[in-house]
């Protein structure tokens, strides 16, 4: 492991979520959310497949401008579907909740409200730094 890579990472305060945790919570912590859905097996296995390099977001302060997230729309339970990629563009406060700005394909904008969507942010490569270095120091 490059060492100035994992001190870079242990700098960057916005990684100051992943010190208390490990994989495994994250992974749990995000299979957890899934199984709430009562999805069957076959789409469970898919969505875990592509969120793979993705953890669960239950607060704002994980996000910032920028962030690589997939989410599930929670308006239509009987049609669940996980997004495309999409990037982080800003986080607004309004009188409808909190909300989210975010780029899809075509650079075309969409708004997103936190209490409608489960959220799912792609781990940077600093966080992917961070989070081997933990496992390897829990051995």
């Amino acid at each position: 492991m490059d060492l100035s890579l994992l001190e870079k990472a242990l700098e960057d305060d916005s990684n100051y979520n992943l010190i208390e945790t490990n994989i495994q919570e994250i992974k749990d912590k995000k299979n957890n959310i899934l199984q709430q859905l009562s999805l069957d097996r076959v789409l469970l296995k898919e969505y875990h497949k592509k969120l793979k390099e993705y953890m669960y977001v239950d607060s704002i302060e994980e996000l910032k401008e920028g962030h690589v997230l997939r989410y599930i729309n929670l308006n239509n339970l009987d049609n669940i579907n996980l997004s495309a990629s999409v990037i982080l563009c800003s986080i607004n406060m309004n009188k409808k909740g909190i909300a989210i700005v975010v780029k899809i394909f075509n650079n075309k904008h969409i708004t997103l409200f936190l209490d409608k969507i489960l959220l799912f942010k792609k781990f940077s490569n600093s966080e992917k730094i961070l989070l081997n270095a933990i496992k390897l120091l829990n051995k």
